[in-house]
């Protein structure tokens, strides 16, 4: 409910993908911590979805972490 309050779904949704800084900054606005917890429980439930890409710089294969909507979270959350 929280996140649907927050518009979460919303704010990711149209095949948009965010990090954890910009779902903690943009999206959210709460610390580091509470949004990794919060972000963590929406991709337990299914609500949202990792993205694993690998690092444009080639820094010995290190992937950055985006995160989408679920199809099911763009198709009633949103």
């Amino acid at each position: 409910m929280t996140a649907v309050e927050l518009e979460v779904f919303t704010k990711v949704s149209g095949n948009k993908t965010v990090t954890i800084g910009q779902m903690r900054d943009d999206i959210l606005q709460m610390e580091q911590r509470p949004t990794e917890v919060f972000v963590t429980a929406l991709l337990s439930l299914g609500l949202l979805t990792l993205i694993r890409k690998s690092n444009a710089y080639g820094d010995g294969g290190s992937k950055r972490k985006l995160y989408s909507n679920s199809e099911i979270a763009d198709l009633f959350l949103n």
